[in-house]
């Protein structure tokens, strides 16, 4: 023997039964939250934490955000800065640069514009790598300089940054004799940058 059971219930009551059920679902979530804290227990208002050197309460650093937006800075900021490095060395060598006292400690890298020139010289491809270093690392550009014979000078330049190292050097390796007639090379630094993804 079964039994069937129909109910007709108008659909304006479904609707209010599932309003008092989240209301009620709610009710208790507030009640729960705002009821004391066990013992033993901590509560957001209880446990201190420090931010940057400020202390507050653990509740307190989540609604500021503290625990999840990071104070970074991605914002570089360019300084220009014309200043003469010297000569680039002529003769297959390495030559170190000190880093112009123009740019401050905080300059993350530096600009570097690299000219060279050559006319009515023999014939020949040089390879100047420029570089800065930290430890066994190199930051290396390199540049070419070809020599051929021609009734007038041509010009090459290169511009690029380089990261600033703790030595504050600049290093140029040359990898064979150029000689310096009708031939030759300079550098500069055009400018610096400070701030990039440093902490605030």
């Amino acid at each position: 023997m079964s039994f069937q059971v129909t109910l007709n219930i108008p659909e304006k009551a479904v609707y209010l039964l599932l309003v008092i059920a989240l209301a009620c679902v709610a009710v208790i979530g507030v009640s729960a939250y705002d009821s004391s804290v066990p013992d033993p227990g901590h509560g957001g208002d209880t446990i201190l934490v420090e931010v940057n050197g400020e202390e507050k309460t653990l509740q307190k650093a989540i609604d500021d955000l503290d625990l999840v937006r990071p104070s970074w800075n991605y914002e570089p900021k360019w300084t220009p800065l014309d200043k003469s490095i010297g000569q680039l060395p002529s003769s297959a060598s390495t030559q170190s640069y000190d880093m112009p006292s123009d740019v401050p400690g905080d300059a993350t890298e530096v600009l570097i514009y690299v000219q060279s020139y050559s006319g009515g010289a023999s014939q020949v491809t040089a390879k100047y790598d420029i570089y800065t270093q930290e430890g066994s690392t190199k930051y290396l550009k390199r540049h070419y300089l070809r020599c051929y014979y021609q009734s007038a000078i041509s010009y090459s330049s290169d511009n690029f940054w380089l990261p600033v190292t703790s030595d504050r050097k600049i290093h140029v390796s040359l990898d064979l004799n150029i000689g310096t007639v009708n031939r030759g090379a300079a550098m500069r630094i055009l400018g610096y940058r400070t701030g990039i993804g440093s902490l605030e």
